[in-house]
């Protein structure tokens, strides 16, 4: 099954035109069926990208928000003004429940608090959340996939540590490495040894392939270049990637 991601907001620049931002947000698509993975931080700079972009919000089957960070619901209300039906899927998080109530009272919708793994659509697609992950320093859950050369994790910005949702998805999969991580690593305040040494981990937790883009930090991300080479994914706005 081809799988496709487009990255709608990222702080790296990948296609002129676009405009970056802190904060990210993605299009996963499968088999016909389309996650939007969070909603970036300024709401014009996320409409603009999906206009420029050519991407249609009504189209979207599933809103997965990976945590309420502003720098990842931004579009939350431009995007219910043009998807009315699409599924909600938030982290665990008491502090927000009174959004959750919003959402399904003045805007209908459906929202599915996650804590534990659950499935995302169809089970045969193998699309599916962590679950929240750790609650410290606060809850999120992240996305996972199967491909042909192994699982795929899509996260937001890694508070539970990328090691420790890597560890999550190879004991739900019983695999022994990850295939590809693609997201926010939240390493950009470390520095020196600390940082060496959370980099140090990423390559430990059988990450094959790193994809670390928005919170890693420019430091970070030319480290985790330079040990996985060619097995580094540069990602930014308007990076589409494709695989099986």
């Amino acid at each position: 099954m081809k799988k496709k991601l487009l990255i709608i907001v990222d702080n790296y620049e990948y296609e002129k035109g676009l405009k970056t931002d802190w904060g990210f947000s993605a299009l996963l698509e499968v088999e016909g069926l389309r996650i939007l993975f969070d909603l970036g931080n300024e709401p014009e700079i996320f409409a603009h990208n999906i206009e420029k972009l050519g991407v249609n919000l009504s189209d979207v089957d599933y809103l997965f928000i990976s945590h309420y960070d502003s720098d990842h619901i931004g579009g939350l209300w431009h995007f219910l003004k043009r998807n009315d039906s699409a599924p909600i899927l938030v982290p665990y998080n008491p502090e927000f429940q009174d959004l959750n109530e919003k959402l399904r009272e003045e805007y209908g919708r459906e929202v599915v608090v996650v804590s534990e793994p659950i499935p995302i659509g169809p089970r045969n697609l193998n699309i599916f959340s962590t679950g929240v992950v750790s609650a410290f320093p606060r809850p999120e859950h992240s996305l996972y996939l199967l491909g042909q050369q192994g699982w795929s994790i899509i996260a937001g910005c890694s508070h539970p540590k990328v090691w420790n949702i890597a560890e999550r998805v190879k004991e739900l999969t019983k695999s022994d490495h990850i295939d590809m991580y693609i997201g926010g690593y939240h390493f950009y305040r470390l520095k020196g040894q600390e940082l060496k040494d959370a980099v140090k981990k990423v390559v430990e937790s059988g990450i094959r392939r790193s994809g670390a883009c928005h919170c890693t930090g420019n430091e970070a991300r030319e480290l985790l270049k330079e040990i996985y080479g060619e097995n580094f994914i540069e990602i930014g706005v308007g990076r589409v990637l494709e695989w099986y």
